[in-house]
């Protein structure tokens, strides 16, 4: 089925795996691909199209110039790690300094519309943009989430230690603090209570 501009909408997801066509309803946003190529797929497929297209042709190619030392500076911005209330570690970036703070509060807003109560707790935070992100993201690619979108890894030691490594630059420490009173005084607007001994577990 098409919509007046052409789109598919409705309809079974066409992605078959191991000769097993899905058959799963497309997601409400569509299908995936351009104009001229559009497959339509479920939200599970949809997230491993994209997952494996990001995985293939830009981080894993942009983590293997940087260990070759073919980078000589990133794209303007940071790239943060943090811990997601889902378990998952997110690797994403901002264009500017400002954006890091409120770019966390709106990942901890989408979650808790999720129905999570708890915060982000975040890891490290790196000097460079998109193609840092692109950088950390091709050298973790092995444990990335691959069913979901959201640049979600899988929490291995290896990825901890790495975010360990860098954690918080001594110069934006002060976004922990402040995004840790933002969180206090959001979460119970949301109905979250916040236990009393709640500060002791802000270690990053």
């Amino acid at each position: 089925m098409t919509n007046n501009d052409g789109t598919l909408v409705g309809g079974t997801c066409g992605v078959s795996e191991y000769g097993v066509q899905c058959g799963n309803t497309v997601r409400a946003r569509g299908p995936v691909g351009p104009q001229w190529a559009q497959v339509p797929v479920c939200e599970k497929h949809a997230a491993i199209l994209t997952n494996w297209n990001v995985g293939t042709y830009r981080t894993q190619m942009m983590a293997e110039m940087e260990k070759r030392g073919l980078i000589s500076g990133h794209l303007p911005g940071y790239t943060y790690m943090i811990w997601l209330p889902n378990d998952r570690i997110k690797i994403g970036s901002v264009g500017r300094e400002d954006r890091l703070l409120e770019r966390w509060k709106e990942i901890t807003a989408d979650y808790v519309k999720a129905g999570y109560k708890d915060p982000i707790k975040p890891l490290a935070v790196f000097e460079g943009g998109k193609s840092k992100e692109a950088a950390i993201q091709g050298k973790f690619n092995h444990l990335r989430v691959q069913d979901e979108l959201g640049e979600q890894f899988t929490p291995d030691p290896e990825l901890i230690e790495y975010a360990e490594n860098q954690r918080i630059p001594t110069d934006l420490a002060y976004l922990i603090p402040t995004y840790e009173k933002w969180w206090d005084q959001y979460a119970p607007k949301k109905g979250i209570d916040i236990p009393a001994s709640a500060g002791d577990d802000w270690n990053f």
